[in-house]
């Protein structure tokens, strides 16, 4: 995908990640696991927000644009090239104003957005929120998935 990017803006990864190879929001079946996983993700084009976010991360970095993780509390997007951006959506460009929607969406309560929340993290944070989205979806159907405790484990034993 990245060697398909044409151009330095984040309309560039749209292009190619959203409009081409038809990347998404799972909306029908939010919560199941494959969401989370991110074989499955490029396999169903369908994920959550942290999982399409990472791709953009990925394919960004690979084609020399400038993308850095956003996690909002219960909706996660993109900086691509200084432009806030939903991967979850169809990578539509987004104003402070629309996350402050999608965090009031999440959550629950009026639009709000703390400044904080828009600060890049580390990659280890995000492996982190994927796991523990992970360990939930699973835990939510009742499947074994004992291993993802073990991986969140090993990931915040890295951290401290």
């Amino acid at each position: 995908m990245a060697e398909r990017v044409n151009g330095s803006t984040h309309l560039s990864l749209r292009r190619v990640i959203s409009i081409s190879e038809g990347l998404g929001g799972n909306v029908d079946d939010y919560h199941h696991p494959h969401n989370s996983l991110l074989d499955r993700v490029m396999d169903t084009r369908r994920g959550l927000p942290i999982s399409l976010s990472v791709v953009w991360i990925e394919v960004g970095r690979r084609a020399g644009l400038d993308v850095q993780p956003v996690p909002l509390p219960g909706h996660f997007l993109v900086y691509a090239a200084g432009q806030l951006c939903d991967p979850f959506h169809g990578g539509e460009a987004i104003g402070f104003d629309e996350a402050a929607g999608l965090v009031a969406q999440a959550l629950g309560g009026p639009p709000r957005l703390d400044r904080r929340w828009l600060d890049p993290v580390p990659d280890q944070h995000i492996i982190a929120r994927m796991l523990t989205n992970l360990d939930e979806a699973y835990a939510g159907r009742g499947e074994d998935h004992g291993w993802v405790a073990d991986c969140l484990h090993a990931v915040e034993v890295g951290q401290g």
